[in-house]
């Protein structure tokens, strides 16, 4: 048994709306059409989740397993970049998408496409390839997100990708139609039309949604919510490429990054970007000819007046209850952090 809905059954309407909602236990139903026949599906019996976490059905005392130093450490690099880079770009994936369908759900936007796209980048994406550990398709699914988002400008209708040949990606387990050793990345703008594919085929491959009619659409949205997430780590990490970023592209990652760092309660980049303007203004740089870590929470509102820019004000719809929301954490977080430096410019600090 995979998933029980019995609850609605023997406890009360209260629970119906519960179960049926894509973004509840209904969401399984999305993405695994038949659970009975998903072997890894994330929520099992709890005899099942007994024996997997069990040494052994009939070992009374753990397995001594003899492996290579060199395949452990490979193996504990692969399992580690994996929690730090999937696992956290597919929940930053999520925080966009879910803050993006709030947008459509208040402005009266239809949400449907949104709530299947929710459910798979949920329930499939973060728990399945997510937190469920390290696997071959994982990575490659990965890889090509990634590669697909940094492609979505030059192409939007088709993102693309290349490949390369690495050493990394010679082991086993990757799907059979995936050439062996074979990388994917983002093509560069001189990569020949005839070494670049769409990436949404093989993604859908990977994901097993062929089964939904809008299985291209919400595998679009997911690359441009990657994308998203992409561009705000950018701006909060002051890397060079926010310099070639549409204006367009910086106000959406700021709107969505600030209401990351809101749902976190916790804004690191508002602290960087204040040490470096001081040490830009003791070198007398300009602001202007200088890319340096920004606060996506720093950036949707007006540091003199504390309101939130217009154009944040316009990627919500406009909406009283998101603008109010965003600008009031904005705001307070702002507030925090210029007292917190001012008492660190001046050689104090709070106990």
């Amino acid at each position: 048994m995979a998933i029980s809905r019995n609850k609605s059954a023997n406890n009360g309407s209260r629970y119906a709306a519960y179960n049926s909602s894509k973004m509840g236990p209904a969401g399984y139903e999305v993405v695994y059409p038949s659970l009975q026949d998903q072997t890894d599906a994330e929520f099992v019996s709890y005899k099942d989740k007994w024996k997997k976490k069990a040494p052994s059905v009939w070992a009374s005392k753990p397995f001594i397993t003899v492996i290579l130093l060199d395949s452990y450490l490979r193996a504990a690099r692969l399992v580690a970049e994996h929690y730090m880079a999937a696992v956290g770009r597919f929940y930053n994936m999520c925080v966009v998408l879910t803050h993006y369908g709030y947008v459509r759900q208040y402005t009266g936007k239809d949400t449907a496409i949104i709530e299947e796209t929710l459910a798979v980048v949920w329930r499939l994406l973060y728990e399945g390839l997510g937190l469920a550990g390290w696997t071959p398709p994982a990575r490659l699914f990965l890889a090509l997100l990634v590669a697909a988002a940094g492609n979505l400008n030059r192409n939007p209708a088709n993102p693309k990708f290349t490949v390369e040949q690495d050493g990394d990606w010679e082991d086993g387990g990757y799907p059979k139609w995936w050439g062996k050793g074979l990388k994917p990345k983002a093509p560069r703008h001189d990569t020949p039309s005839n070494q670049q594919k769409g990436a949404i085929p093989y993604m859908v491959n990977i994901m097993g949604i062929d089964h939904l009619p809008k299985a291209k659409q919400i595998t679009k949205l997911l690359i441009w919510s990657c994308k998203v997430s992409m561009d705000w780590s950018a701006i909060e990490k002051g890397q060079a490429r926010v310099a070639f970023m549409e204006e367009s592209e910086v106000q959406t990652a700021a709107v969505y990054g600030a209401l990351r760092r809101a749902d976190q309660g916790a804004d690191h980049a508002g602290f960087e970007e204040l040490a470096s303007q001081a040490i830009m203004f003791e070198m007398d740089i300009d602001e202007g000819d200088a890319i340096y870590p920004q606060s996506c929470l720093r950036m949707v509102i007006d540091q003199e007046t504390g309101l939130l820019q217009p154009w944040a004000k316009a990627i919500l719809g406009s909406h009283p209850l998101l603008c109010e929301t965003l600008e009031t954490a904005a705001l307070t977080h702002s507030r925090i952090e210029d007292y917190l430096h001012g008492l660190s410019a001046g050689g104090e600090m709070l106990d």
